[in-house]
Order: C-alpha cells, then structure tokens, then sequence
C-alpha cells in the first residue's frame, strides 16, 4: 500500500532535489519476468529509490537487517517491499535469519516479480565499480535451483551523480541489456566455479555501463568537464527527468579522455548571453516569488542541510537530507493548512498553500539562475 505512495512522492522530490535527471534503457526493462536489479552504490538508499521510481516495475529490495530492528521503522520498511540480510557483524544468531530471506527472495522472484540488490555489499562515496559479491549470482541460480523455474534474468544498472553533496545536480541512470541467467549457464557447461564465473561476467557487464573515473584525480574536475560539454549547462530551464542518450554519451567521452590533467571547465559559447540574459530576468522575478516560501520553510530547510554535513558517512548525506527534508515540507505544510483554516475557508486556505509550493518551486528557480550568472568559467 504504501510503496505506489512512496514511488508518486519520490518522483515529486527527485525532481525537485535534483535539477536533471538523465534515464537511459528503461525500455530495456522486461516484463512478467523473474528480474534481479544490480546497481552500484556510492550513495546509499539514494540508488534504490533512483531504481524504483524511474522505471515500471515494483520493486522489493534486500536491506541491512539489523534496520528492522527499530520498532516504528519495520513495519515502514515491510510496506515498502523491504526483505532483511544479515551480516556476519550482527552475528551468528542473526546470520540464521538469512535462510528465510533467501527462501522469501526465492518465492518472490517465482512469482515473476524483481529484486534489487547491490553486490558491491556496501555503499561507499567513490565514482568507480568496486569489485563484486557472489550474491546475484547465488539468489538467480538458488531460485532456478529451488523453485526449478527456467530462467532468472539480471538487469545491470548505473547511477552517476555529479556534486552529489549539492542540491539543483545532475544524475543519470542507465539500464543495460536484461541477462539470461540460464543462456549464461548454457554457455558455460565446464564452469567448475559457476558462482565466481557468473559474477565475474555480471561485473563487466556492469563495467560497460558505470561511470569509472580515475582513483588518483579529482572526481569534481571531471564532473564539470562532462557536464560542462554534454549537459546544456547554460540552460536554465532545462530541468526534471527525461529519457536521454547523455549517460552512454557521457561513458563514451570518459573512455576517450586521455589526459585527466588537462581538463578544463569550459562554458558553452552557444546562446550564452542570451542565456544569461534569460537567468538574470528569472533571477529576479524567482526572487520576488520566492519570498514567502523563503520566509516559512528555508528556515528547516537550511538546518537540516548543516545537519546533515555533521554525519560521520558522506554516503549517507545527501539521501539522510533529502529524506529529511521531505518531511519536514509535509510537517509545516500540514500544520501551516490547519493553521489557514482557523481564519479563511478551507478553498482559501488549500490556494494559498499551493501558492506557497509555487513559491518554493521559484527557489529552486532562484538557485539554477544564480549557478549559471555565477558560474566559474
């Protein structure tokens, strides 16, 4: 019940959180299949929601377990198509509980449902493949295995964000070619290690569509030289998700890069000062509308993201502050609503609360303005 909810909201604030958002290959996605999602994970439950909502089918999603431990989030994370996996740092006690998890996942994808899991077996804030689990490999060929059903298919994902610590970025998603766990097993009859060979083969697949930039140069120099050439940068209202080619572009052009020192920002001359021209026009007037919402949510707004710069996991920054975030606009949303009512009609009191989202959407508008009059060249 929850999870349509959740999906409609996260594509609201997706869109507003972030200022692009690039899909490629959700077509690519089948239906009425057995489906297992692999994605990298340098933001952690940043991906799954990315995964979940910008493509068709449901997901359920296998999480650490010691998160349904807390008593008012497992029954959330339950309605959200959330199955536990335990670590050997929770203990052998609680690896037991694994077995059920298994036989659950088992069972799910008999019924042609999805599956998303991320073998990297950890989120760390890095812009590169690290090397891979055995555990999309063991859960495809256990469910053939054990509900001897004919085939498991495997859906390599990636996600790549740009200055991903900021509000108003860019991300692109890409979904590969869907992968036939048996045709793997057809090809491969003398595999005497058939888990290691299947996840060695669904890293380089992965491989072909990842972001992986070098470990020894600025992640940030690379970023806007991407973005810089690829992205209409200097657009301002080039904004929200749609279904583009920029992420295999942007994979093509990172293997074309010979030299990572030399790179330089450099500002699109195309229509740059009518460009700016527009920005500072839309600067001003998103600055007179965005005043009220200024004045009533900034406020929480700018103390959760100080807050969540303090936490110890970069990784979990900027999905902890999104998620914040959403809360805290539905809190004061609610209570400003019950607080309009006690002195206008309710007609009134819901106008002037979506003239207030329509002042909040004008911050984002401010914000995407001053970045491109501001920008360093």
């Amino acid at each position: 019940m929850l999870y349509p909810i959740f999906k409609l909201l996260m594509k609201i604030y997706f869109n507003m959180y972030y200022k692009k958002i690039y899909i490629e290959g959700a077509s690519n996605v089948p239906k009425d299949v057995p489906l297992i999602f692999i994605c990298n994970h340098p933001n952690s439950f940043m991906e799954a929601c990315l995964v979940a909502v910008f493509q068709h089918r449901t997901l359920h999603f296998l999480v650490r377990g010691d998160m349904f431990e807390k008593k008012w989030l497992a029954p959330i994370l339950r309605e959200t198509n959330q199955i536990p996996i335990y670590r050997f740092k929770d203990g052998f006690e609680k690896l037991r509980n694994n077995k059920s998890s298994f036989s659950a996942s088992f069972d799910i994808l008999a019924e042609n449902k999805c599956i998303l899991l991320f073998p990297e077996g950890s989120t760390v804030f890095v812009p590169w493949l690290r090397p891979f689990q055995k555990g999309a490999a063991r859960l495809a060929t256990g469910t053939m295995d054990e509900k001897k059903i004919e085939d498991v298919f495997v859906m390599p994902c990636a996600v790549h964000y740009f200055n991903a610590l900021e509000t108003r970025s860019k991300v692109s998603l890409q979904f590969g070619e869907a992968i036939s766990t048996r045709q793997f097993l057809n090809s491969n009859p003398d595999s005497k290690d058939i888990l290691s060979d299947y996840t060695e083969y669904l890293y380089k697949k992965m491989d072909e569509i990842v972001l992986n930039y070098p470990e020894d140069i600025q992640r940030e120099r690379i970023d806007h030289y991407l973005t810089d050439k690829y992205t209409n940068t200097s657009e301002v209202l080039n904004m929200g998700s749609t279904e583009s080619n920029i992420p295999s572009r942007l994979k093509g052009a990172l293997n074309n890069i010979k030299d990572y020192t030399s790179l330089e920002r450099r500002t699109p001359k195309n229509n740059l000062l009518m460009s700016k021209a527009w920005s500072l026009t839309l600067l001003v007037l998103a600055f007179l509308l965005m005043i009220p919402a200024g004045i009533i949510y900034y406020p929480s707004l700018f103390l959760i993201k100080n807050w969540s710069r303090k936490l110890k996991s970069i990784e979990f920054q900027p999905p902890t502050r999104l998620a914040v975030s959403m809360v805290s606009h539905w809190l004061i949303s609610i209570i400003l609503l019950i607080v309009l009512i006690q002195f206008f009609s309710l007609k009134i009191a819901f106008l002037g609360l979506v003239f207030l989202q329509f002042s909040l959407f004008s911050c984002l508008l401010f914000k995407d303005a001053y970045q491109i009059l501001f920008a360093k060249s």
